[in-house]
């Protein structure tokens, strides 16, 4: 039960970001030429190409985009960038290799069990981690994607709760 509650939460936290990214910005120009979208073209803005940081912006400077994306060693984020000087710049991103995000998550997951520190009045701190495994999932048009594992871990009393991400 506590596997299937921690899996809902991570589905949850990636909808949240495909829903953040189409609605994040205030350029909503269509083009004749998108890419066709997972979410069947309903997207529109310029921030359904999620724009990473570093990448050339031709949207309008100050324009937010916010999506969820998973970080190099797992950890699964909301990256936040903004579109300055023509490139779009991070506000939140990855942490580096080793490290840790805002919140605390470290950016591979934790061994269950293992210490962790809880910030008293921010209350637990939970972190989802992705991978994606060696199996795909096709499309009846032949599209195919990779299958993903996901995870949670929760620090909870200054000790890591997780759950493995598993084989694929």
């Amino acid at each position: 039960m506590r596997r299937e509650a921690a899996a809902a939460a991570s589905v949850l936290l990636v909808l949240t970001g495909v829903v953040l990214a189409c609605s994040s910005s205030s350029n909503n120009a269509s083009s004749e030429a998108a890419t066709p979208r997972a979410d069947g073209g309903n997207c529109t803005s310029v921030c359904c190409d999620l724009p990473a940081p570093g990448t050339v912006c031709t949207a309008e400077a100050g324009t937010i985009c916010a999506y969820a994306t998973t970080c190099a060693e797992g950890l699964v984020i909301l990256r936040s960038t903004k579109c300055s000087a023509s490139f779009w710049e991070a506000i939140d991103d990855c942490p580096a290799a080793g490290g840790f995000d805002p919140r605390g998550c470290p950016s591979a997951q934790p061994v269950d069990g293992t210490p962790c520190t809880v910030d008293a009045q921010a209350g637990p701190v939970q972190c989802g981690y992705s991978k994606a495994c060696s199996a795909t999932s096709c499309d009846d048009a032949g599209k195919c994607v990779p299958i993903r594992a996901s995870a949670q871990a929760s620090c909870i009393q200054g000790v890591w709760q997780t759950t493995a991400l598993g084989p694929c």
